[in-house]
């Protein structure tokens, strides 16, 4: 729980701009990842669950740090783009029996959302559709499939890596109803 809460907290940090906060995170992150990967080290028989819980803080380990990169002035976005490949690798590397490896993000998406804006949209397409393949039915990953296939064409917002394109949210429906969310009583 706690390397999640700082994969979370430090990821949204890196979206919002604040490079300090993010590589915070992610000193906290590893720290709880490498009290976690002993704990299942120590353990009295070991746990094929195990395994796949260490994958996957590597994939979101290498998701952060590629998050970190980008938010950094200046961004790194080809340093980011190998970090998520590797994410990549070590997600399709893990178990899919009983549905897609349990990852917070899954990095075929992310990586597809960082390779559209970067307005590389054949990369993009292909990584879009592998995390289709893998996660049927995300109308996000659906939308920007569809961005990425139209390529430069499409008059569409750039991405949905905020991180990268640093465009304040345009006010409209869903701003709205987050505002409304908060202001409701239940």
């Amino acid at each position: 729980p706690r390397a999640t809460w700082e994969f979370t907290r430090g990821f949204a940090a890196a979206q919002r701009g604040d490079p300090a906060t993010a590589r915070a995170a992610l000193a906290e992150f590893e720290r709880a990842r490498t009290h976690l990967v002993a704990e299942i080290a120590r353990a009295a028989e070991p746990d094929p669950g195990g395994a796949e819980y260490e994958k996957r803080l590597g994939v979101l380990g290498l998701e952060l740090r590629a998050a970190v990169r980008l938010a950094e002035p200046p961004a790194d976005s080809d340093a980011a783009i190998a970090l998520l490949r590797r994410g990549t690798a070590i997600e399709d590397s893990m178990a899919f029996a009983f549905g897609p490896p349990d990852v917070d993000l899954p990095s075929h998406e992310l990586l597809g959302g960082l390779l559209l804006a970067r307005k590389r949209f054949a990369e993009a397409a292909h990584e879009l559709e592998t995390a289709l393949r893998r996660t049927p039915g995300r109308v996000s990953v659906k939308r920007a499939l569809q961005r990425a296939q139209r390529g430069p064409q499409c008059s569409s917002p750039p991405c949905c890596w905020p991180a990268c394109c640093r465009r304040p949210a345009a006010p409209g429906p869903a701003r709205s109803l987050r505002r409304s969310a908060r202001t409701r009583t239940w």
